[in-house]
């Protein structure tokens, strides 16, 4: 049930962070056709379609740890809501991707490391003041 739970995760995500394209669809299509292992779904998917939200996923359901692996992956979903080039990018956006991410894999230590994920967000808030002083 895991195993199919990552997979639904990297259709939809797949679908949220890509679009609608041909590669995109022919993905979808194989996802959607059978069940498929997680060491699959991790190394054809998840990982080359920079699907980082799906990626912890995989390493939660794996239990496998690798602390500087899920340290880049939040630093990428953090900086990929607030970049001004991602389809979803804005502070109500980050908090609803972290909300939803918190839910999912709190509290497992191994993906979902809250005083990283803090840093991560308090340098993320600096940043942003000292380009914008004004806010």
């Amino acid at each position: 049930l895991d195993v199919a739970q990552v997979q639904l995760r990297i259709l939809e995500e797949l679908r949220r962070k890509h679009g609608d394209t041909p590669d995109t669809a022919q993905a979808c299509d194989e996802l959607s056709k059978r069940l498929l292992d997680l060491s699959t779904l991790y190394n054809t998917y998840a990982r080359p379609w920079e699907l980082w939200e799906s990626e912890l996923d995989a390493l939660r359901c794996a239990s496998y740890r690798d602390d500087e692996l899920v340290k880049r992956l939040w630093v990428d979903i953090i900086s990929d809501a607030l970049s001004s080039n991602s389809r979803s990018s804005s502070p109500s956006s980050l908090k609803a991707t972290m909300a939803s991410l918190g839910r999912d894999f709190h509290p497992s230590v191994a993906v979902f490391p809250v005083p990283f994920i803090i840093e991560v967000l308090e340098r993320h808030s600096m940043e942003r003041k000292s380009l914008h002083p004004s806010q």
